[in-house]
């Protein structure tokens, strides 16, 4: 059971030898500065886990994740756990600038313990991602680095789904002369098949998102039981968050709404299937209905680029002063909006206040 650091102080301190009965008091013990008996209380705390680091991530609570991360790190720098979190959490929070960083604390959770899984699959996150901000010469020095990443990590650990979907995805991007190619990545599947069967099923609805072929993404998606099974959830989501979004972007407004419904049903602790309802409404006009989903989603999650759609659709009703705030919200947000939009909402801006 964990102990918050007051009681763990106290706990050192009344361990302390009080001397024989009937004797004389003791001298009293010194007294430490409050940040002493912090820094002793957290060394008696045990390390955070991954299961503690878990559910923020769900959340998408990164600064918390790092704050928690640095707390372990000031008093052991090696702790591997926390070397990862931090790590991901910078690539989570898309945080460009740090990304250099974000494969140092990788590097250094596999020096601390090469056989680690999570850190292997951390630096390939943070070099994929860095790769993919930095354009095909940042991709060119990393490619090798980021597949063998995340083979390392399945061989390590052959239920690290979150890996395998990261290789399949590299596959699918990179070229054949980086290493990538379609008939890799169906080889991935192949081989996962065998002992993952719902895993293959939603590696395959991905590589069918990269062929344009919907409607398969979505069946193959379907078809795996979840329940249980957090990693198997977040994939499926993530697949069907796609498919909704690709029907979105094709003006298939009935498939995009009848699959974001499918996500709020699934999964109503998640803000993604009430922001594509939101969005589905918008494309078609409704600005004013999709408000009410906008609020649910930021109700359940703060997001810039929710922020962001909900000001368009303010603006579009003439709410210039609700406009105007939904874009400051926007444009001070996390994770950040793309270059694109945080230039249009800045544009958007000028224009509700003017």
């Amino acid at each position: 059971m964990k102990r918050s650091p007051a009681v763990l102080a106290y706990i050192v301190f009344a361990a302390m030898p009080m001397g024989p009965a009937g004797a004389q008091p003791a001298p009293a013990a010194p007294t430490l500065s409050a940040s002493a008996s912090e820094r002793i209380a957290s060394q008696l705390a045990p390390a955070p886990t991954r299961a503690d680091f878990a559910p923020l991530f769900r959340a998408r609570r990164f600064a918390q994740i790092e704050r928690m991360a640095d707390a372990r790190l000031a008093i052991d720098p090696r702790d591997v756990v926390s070397l990862v979190a931090k790590s991901s959490a910078i690539v989570g929070a898309q945080d460009a600038a740090r990304l250099d960083l974000a494969a140092n604390l990788a590097e250094r959770a596999i020096e601390a313990n090469p056989n680690d899984s999570n850190a292997h699959e951390a630096l390939g996150n943070a070099l994929g991602t860095k790769a993919l901000v930095g354009g095909i010469a940042s991709a060119l020095g990393s490619a090798g680095t980021i597949r063998d990443s995340y083979k390392r990590a399945i061989e390590l650990n052959p239920n690290n789904h979150a890996a395998r979907f990261s290789l399949l995805q590299f596959y699918a991007v990179a070229p054949g002369f980086l290493g990538g190619g379609k008939a890799r990545a169906q080889d991935l599947i192949n081989q996962t098949g065998g002992q993952f069967p719902d895993a293959a099923k939603l590696l395959s609805a991905a590589l069918a998102l990269t062929g344009d072929n919907f409607a398969s993404a979505e069946a193959l998606a379907l078809s795996v039981d979840s329940k249980g099974n957090e990693d198997m959830a977040d994939q499926q989501r993530s697949v069907l968050a796609s498919v909704g979004s690709r029907y979105v972007n094709d003006k298939r407004y009935a498939d995009a709404e009848r699959v974001f419904k499918d996500l709020t049903r699934r999964y109503p602790s998640q803000d993604i299937g009430l922001y594509g309802q939101a969005r589905v409404l918008a494309e078609q006009g409704k600005h004013a209905e999709a408000l009410a989903f906008y609020d649910q989603a930021l109700a359940l999650r703060q997001s810039a680029s929710t922020h962001y759609r909900k000001a368009q659709s303010l603006q579009a009703l003439g709410e210039k002063a609700k406009a105007a705030a939904a874009f400051e919200a926007a444009i001070a947000g996390r994770p950040p909006l793309s270059k694109n939009q945080l230039a249009d909402a800045k544009e958007r801006l000028a224009a509700v206040r003017g």
